[in-house]
Parts: C-alpha cells; structure tokens; sequence
C-alpha cells in the first residue's frame, strides 16, 4: 500500500515538474510575442511546439548562469523560485497589453 502511494506521489512530482520547467514558461513568453492585436493568432499546436522551444532555450541557459556565476545550487527549491521569476515579467506585459485594449 504504502509503496504504490509512494509511487504515485513521485508520478505526480515528475508530471508537475515537467509541467512547470517545460510548458509553462514559455507559454506564457509565446503569449507575450506572438499574441499581437493586430495579427492572426496562432494554433494551439504552433503555441505548444513555441513553448517548448522557448522553455528549452531560456530555462537551461539560465540555470547554467546561476548555478555558475552565483554558485545556487539546482534544486526544487531554486528551480521553482527560478521559473516564478522568469514568468512574473511575462505575466505583468500580458495583464498590461490586456489591460490596454
């Protein structure tokens, strides 16, 4: 009993996780360049491939530079303070653009 809740807690961890790292920091930087007014938005499919790929770009990148140049180590800690901190600037242009329409 205890080791298949065990297991499903770190099911749950790994999906979150990747959720957090992989998806939702570049999803909300697509929705920030490529959500323009006066343009023809893009598919949900071309949002999930930008995510990713602006997910893959800044978050490994960034944590080379803290763990190198400030000496943090990787962990779940600085990783979900990390990905708050690159997401709040995206968040506050797109509460601004919509605020502004």
């Amino acid at each position: 009993m205890f080791l298949c809740l065990n297991q499903d807690v770190k099911m749950l961890a790994l999906a979150v996780g990747i959720f957090l790292v992989m998806i939702l920091p570049g999803y909300i930087w697509s929705k920030v360049f490529f959500d323009v007014p006066d343009k023809k938005p893009i598919s949900i499919v071309e949002r999930m491939m930008w995510s990713m790929f602006l997910s893959l770009a800044i978050i490994p990148m960034m944590f080379i530079v803290i763990n190198d140049f400030f000496a943090i180590p990787i962990n779940t800690v600085s990783v979900t303070a990390f990905v708050t901190v690159v997401c709040i600037p995206g968040v506050y242009l797109i509460l601004r653009r919509n605020r502004a329409q």
